[in-house]
């Protein structure tokens, strides 16, 4: 696992842009890490704060995107290896888990990347 605590803000969030999909939520930031299959949830200062695996089952889903709907407080992320969608929601506490597969297989093939529009509607 790789730790970014040390390098600077900018830095750290330009190499997320480049290799993973990242989202701000709540004034925190996640990413998707490709190779781990998970979901790395990061303060505004690079610092580690939780990484939630996104298909326990799958060892190298291939997380390429995240999208984050505020509307239902969830975030889903394209799994181009595995073909899937995962939904992730926050429970009680606050903590991000895993909600488990939103849509897989049929004509979906290799999704490289999500997004909301103002309605909800996830493309």
């Amino acid at each position: 696992f790789m730790s970014f605590a040390v390098l600077p803000k900018p830095l750290v969030l330009a190499f997320f842009f480049l290799l993973w999909g990242t989202h701000q939520v709540r004034g925190d930031y996640f990413a998707t890490s490709y190779f781990y299959g998970t979901i790395n949830q990061y303060s505004q200062s690079g610092q580690v704060l939780q990484s939630v695996v996104v298909d326990p089952g799958n060892p190298f889903p291939g997380l390429s995107s995240i999208a984050y709907n505020p509307m239902t407080n969830q975030f889903f992320a394209a799994g181009n290896n595995s073909n899937t969608i995962y939904r992730l929601g926050f429970n009680s506490s606050g903590q991000l888990v895993s909600q488990g597969a939103f849509v897989s297989g049929g004509l979906l093939s290799g999704p490289a990347g999500l997004a909301f529009d103002s309605s909800g509607n996830l493309y």
